[in-house]
C-alpha cells in the first residue's frame, strides 16, 4: 500500500487511466473527494451492493464523502483507495493498493518519463 498525505485542493493522478482524485473538503471527521476520469472508468463505494448509476454523458466527475477506514474501488485497474486518517489540521492520509504497474503520482511532483532513444547507425 502506498500512503499519501493530502490537503484540501491537492490532487493525486493515476496516469494509467487518466484519473485525477482531488481533496475537496475535510470537516467533522469526513473527507470529500472528487474523481475525474474518462466515462468508461467505474468508481465504486466498497459498501455499495450495486454500482452507482451515472449517465455516461455526465460521468466525468464523481464526488464522494468518506470517513476513516472507508474504501473506494476502481475495478478496471484492480485498485483500492482507503481513507487511512483524517486530521483536524485538514490533512488526509489515503492508502492506494494496486498492481505494481499502476502509477500513483502527486500532482505537484509532475514526474517526467523519458522514452528510450535509439542509438547507432543511420537507417
Amino acid at each position: 500500500m502506498l500512503a499519501l498525505k493530502r490537503r484540501i485542493r491537492e490532487v493525486v493522478i493515476i496516469p494509467n487511466i487518466n484519473m485525477k482524485i482531488k481533496v475537496l473538503n475535510v470537516i467533522n471527521g469526513t473527507v470529500t473527494l472528487s474523481f475525474s476520469a474518462p466515462k468508461d472508468v467505474e468508481v465504486i463505494r466498497s459498501e455499495a451492493k450495486r454500482k452507482p448509476r451515472i449517465p455516461k454523458e455526465h460521468g466525468l466527475m464523481l464526488v464522494l464523502t468518506r470517513r476513516t477506514e472507508d474504501v473506494v474501488l476502481i475495478p478496471e485497474i484492480n485498485m483500492e483507495i482507503k481513507v487511512i486518517e483524517i486530521n483536524k489540521d485538514g490533512t488526509v492520509r489515503l492508502g492506494f493498493t494496486a498492481p505494481k504497474d499502476i502509477e500513483v503520482v502527486r500532482a505537484e511532483a509532475k514526474v517526467k518519463t523519458r522514452k528510450p532513444t535509439a542509438r547507432g547507425g543511420n537507417s
